[in-house]
């Protein structure tokens, strides 16, 4: 455990010294790092791909020799074990595996488990159920399908393989919007095109990036199967719930006795759902039931997320796995030479916030207080603007509209996506403040990113937010509008009073550099395998 709630970073043993290989796990000769995410996003690394990639570069100083890198492979329903040569370049965003490239022969015994499966799925919903006996010449009356539904509803796709089919209909649907919303409105939910468009965006697929990375058939890029068996131990610490089937993976663990470690970010899902995305929530909830039996160890990214979970075994009445938190680091690469400001914020005076565009990160409260400061002449429309740099999200279709078509803010409110970390530095060093309104964080790596460059951030102090820089921040409550106002008309106004804060930063804060917090994860990894 690296912190306590209230803390402050900084303690000494996060001092940045170089890593010390770490000789325990007597019983364990193999540990695989899982690098499945990062073998498939194309963006600039964001969240947990900036997670993955930072912790496994750094995996071979902590664990050496007995060190390998792997990915799950969705489709055969096993490991397979990564190229040495081919790290570095999936690490740096350079090289992608194309996990679509394998596929199994579809023998008459799966194809009529596979028609079952369907089958049973369309039982389900007895509108569908019904057209797709017209299609095969069947004229199924409404009471029937309800009737047959009723008959045979303890034997439906309630099972494992009727949840991962519904997963992947549900992925193919959303790569048509309209027979997604189609879908949804059969289920009584009514969604925009322009919504589902976003969901898709931000949850399926992997981003856009640089036009020039090498995409590898799986058999190219890896080389086998990795041998499972009771010495081996796999770190596991990406989009699990998107790219694994944790059932599966459970099923290997009982067969070889495997050690599986998982990282958690939070449990926001569960303990928060009105926040996530309608059908993320059973798709996590069921994610983290099934990790309740499979993991051996959790690592998570704070003492908060740390209790979170443990409280959510404690509800589900098992025994939790041994868990351990560990910071992350918060200094950014800079891939490029310094870069210009953009256009519309150079001789700008700007308040920025760094996060996804989604309802718990709470741009509304900003947005809304901006317009107020505006309108009543607090904040001069001429020299300051709101920056919000990340990806749109669920549910900010009408946000993002507001903020377009209001005379008021379509040219004070800056909106940029898909950011590189040499432009995300030079936002950070030239803004006036930043601001984190969420309503609860699992970490806030932008909040850890923003002090370390001695920036005054005004947050709403929710969740683990708590946990960076305590005493250095300024709290308000994320639901007060006129409070944020207020602030950040008080702030733009008053330059002397942010070099005041920001003398007070760079002279207590200490930042985590990834090199400490690779310390404190491998640390805490071999403690929990051995």
């Amino acid at each position: 455990m690296f912190l306590a709630p209230g803390g402050r970073y900084g303690n000494d043993a996060l001092d940045g010294s170089r890593a010390v290989r770490l000789e325990v796990m007597p019983d364990i000769d193999s540990v695989f790092f899982d690098i499945t995410t990062s073998a498939q996003w194309r963006g600039h690394p964001v969240g947990i791909i900036r997670v993955e990639r930072e912790l496994a570069s750094r995996a071979r100083n902590h664990l050496g020799d007995r060190l390998s890198y792997c990915v799950y492979d969705k489709r055969a329903g096993d490991f397979k074990i990564v190229k040495d040569e081919y790290v570095p370049g999936i690490l740096a965003g350079d090289i992608n595996i194309d996990f679509e490239a394998t596929f199994h022969v579809l023998t008459p015994d799966n194809s009529r488990r596979l028609r079952k499966s369907i089958r049973n799925i369309a039982v389900e919903i007895p509108v569908f159920y019904r057209i797709l006996g017209r299609l095969r010449g069947q004229n199924i009356s409404r009471e029937e399908a309800e009737a047959l539904r009723q008959q045979m509803k303890p034997h439906l796709a309630a099972g494992p393989h009727g949840r991962k089919l519904k997963t992947r209909l549900r992925n193919i649907a959303l790569e048509i919007p309209i027979a997604y919303q189609a879908a949804q409105r059969l289920r009584g939910r009514r969604l925009s095109l322009n919504q589902i468009r976003l969901i898709r965006q931000q949850y399926e697929s992997p981003g856009t990036g640089p036009a020039d990375i090498s995409t590898l058939p799986m058999s190219t890029a890896t080389s086998s199967s990795v041998a499972l068996s009771k010495r081996v131990a796999i770190v596991s610490g990406g989009l699990d719930w998107q790219h694994k089937e944790i059932q599966q993976i459970y099923r290997l663990r009982k067969q070889s006795k495997f050690k599986f470690i998982s990282v958690i970010y939070d449990l926001i899902p569960l303990n928060l759902p009105q926040y996530v995305v309608p059908f993320y929530v059973d798709l996590l909830a069921e994610y983290f039931g099934e990790l309740l039996w499979t993991s051996d160890g959790c690592l998570c990214i704070s003492e908060t997320t740390r209790q979170d979970l443990i409280e959510y075994f404690d509800r589900n009445g098992v025994s939790p796995p041994k868990a351990r938190s560990f910071p992350l680091g918060s200094e950014l690469r800079r891939l490029d030479s310094e870069v210009e400001s953009p256009a519309t914020l150079i001789n700008k005076k700007y308040v920025l916030y760094v996060s996804t565009i989604e309802p718990r990160k709470n741009h509304r409260v900003v947005y809304e207080a901006w317009c107020h400061a505006l309108l009543n002449g607090a904040i001069n429309a001429d020299e300051c603007r709101l920056v919000f740099v990340g990806m749109p999200g669920w549910n900010t279709a009408e946000l993002l509209h507001e903020i377009r078509a209001n005379p008021l803010t379509s040219g004070t409110v800056v909106i940029m996506s898909n950011v590189s970390d040499t432009l995300l530095v030079s936002l950070y060093r030239n803004c006036a403040f930043v601001v984190f309104p969420s309503f609860y964080e699992g970490f806030g790596l932008p909040l850890a990113e923003a002090l370390g460059y001695g920036k005054v951030c005004v947050t709403s102090g929710a969740g683990a937010l708590r946990e960076i820089g305590d005493g250095l921040r300024v709290d308000l409550d994320p639901r007060d509008t006129l409070g944020w106002a207020a602030k950040m008309a008080e702030l733009l106004a008053d330059p002397a009073k942010i070099s005041a804060l920001e003398a007070s930063i760079q002279k207590e804060y200490r930042s985590v550099s990834w090199d400490s917090s690779a310390k404190v994860f491998f640390g805490a990894l071999q403690e929990i395998i051995a």
